[in-house]
């Protein structure tokens, strides 16, 4: 949760920083890039930890959640946004990467990492019961 707790925080200051300077090199959609990529780290950590944390739950529920919280976050991310000078706030463009980098990061955790895991720890705690 700790994790979770860290990526908001740092979501909150990258939100509210102007944004680069005009002379960088102009790559159409960088941003959605960003947006989805940041979001897609963030989706992967939080349903590791649910699924970790609470390994009965169902890959549904675990899925739900990544989506609801994300994408809520997303939201608030592009309505942050509003208030910072020169940053395009309300897109939803932006609002529309988020929600995917982190349905994307969900579902890569929860269908390719937690599968592997759930049966290193099972090996493990058979070994520590002999």
């Amino acid at each position: 949760m700790c994790m979770l707790a860290i990526w908001t925080v740092t979501l909150w200051f990258l939100s509210a920083s102007s944004p680069g300077s005009e002379s960088a090199p102009k790559i159409p959609h960088l941003d959605k890039i960003a947006h989805f990529s940041y979001f897609l780290c963030g989706g992967a950590a939080f349903a590791a930890f649910l699924g970790l944390k609470w390994p009965e739950c169902s890959r549904f529920l675990v899925f739900t959640m990544v989506s609801v919280v994300f994408c809520l976050i997303g939201r608030l991310d592009e309505y942050h946004q509003s208030f910072t000078p020169g940053r395009s706030a309300n897109d939803i463009g932006d609002w529309i990467a988020d929600c995917m980098g982190a349905v994307v990061g969900g579902l890569l955790v929860i269908t390719i990492l937690l599968p592997r895991m759930h049966k290193h720890v099972k090996k493990i705690c058979e070994i520590s019961k002999r």
